[in-house]
């Protein structure tokens, strides 16, 4: 059998003995997706400056454990604040959801937030990142933005970049 490798240099491979057998495996790739979920996305103008939590949840949806740092990528909306509990607890997103705060870390990156953990997540498994939300004083009524949520093309071994964004849209009324 004639073959040429890599760096196109031909060589043989003998046949194998007819009580032998060819075994090729195949793996599976880390897909991870991002979703984000809150209670309530309309603040009022009597709800300045108070927090309210919603939750990003990173799927791994391909059945195989993540491998490296997850990088999760999240856009600054100029009307509303966001802050992060470094300390893992419950968020207040369908009655209260348990997050894993303390397996990330939370960066202010100057046009973005950023997310990361070096945490695998395992096959069909996920993480949450439970984050806080609030208005900004002077945001007229009817600003509404969207926050967009991506994880990072490859971070975490992640290999399909189709499902690596999502948005959340938030409204000033």
């Amino acid at each position: 059998l004639g073959v040429t490798d890599a760096n196109n240099c031909a060589g043989t491979i003998p046949a194998p003995p007819a009580n032998e057998a060819t075994i090729t495996v195949v793996t599976q790739i880390t897909n991870l997706a991002p979703a984000a979920f809150m209670d309530n996305i309309n603040f009022t103008a009597g709800s300045v400056g108070v927090n309210r939590d919603f939750i990003v949840e990173i799927d791994e949806v391909a059945g195989a454990a993540s491998s490296g740092t997850i990088t999760v990528r999240i856009s600054k909306p100029s009307a509303f604040n966001i802050s992060f509990n470094p300390v893992s607890g419950t968020s207040n997103v369908f009655g209260g959801t348990p997050n894993t705060n303390s397996d990330f870390t939370f960066t202010d990156m100057g046009g973005f937030y950023q997310l990361t953990t070096p945490v695998s997540i395992g096959a069909f498994g996920y993480k949450i990142a439970g984050l806080m939300i609030n208005r900004k004083p002077g945001i007229p009524s009817n600003t509404t933005q969207n926050i967009s949520i991506q994880i990072v093309p490859g971070s975490g071994g992640d290999n399909t970049n189709s499902n690596n964004l999502v948005s959340l849209r938030v409204t000033a009324n």
